[in-house]
């Protein structure tokens, strides 16, 4: 909720921006130097109805990121 997100087609691949309001995620207070887990997954559909490919930033394949969280990545606040 009140997420913003941007994207740009670049040589070689996409610039995206996703910005994620604190309160929306209720957790604990944020502070500096902090890690909270992190992944990213894009869906691939070419512009069809579902999905041909799934790419991961850190997680697992096939949607099983749930299975195992410590092999996800982490945001360290600032």
């Amino acid at each position: 909720r009140d997420a913003e997100t941007s994207w740009k087609v670049m040589e070689g691949g996409y610039n995206i921006a996703v910005r994620i309001p604190w309160k929306s995620l209720s957790l604990v207070k944020a502070e500096a130097g902090m890690k909270i887990g992190f992944d990213l997954a894009l869906n691939d559909n070419d512009g069809t109805r579902y999905r041909t490919n799934q790419m991961l930033w850190a997680g697992f394949n096939q949607n099983q990121t749930w299975l195992d969280l410590s092999l996800i990545g982490a945001l360290l606040l600032r």
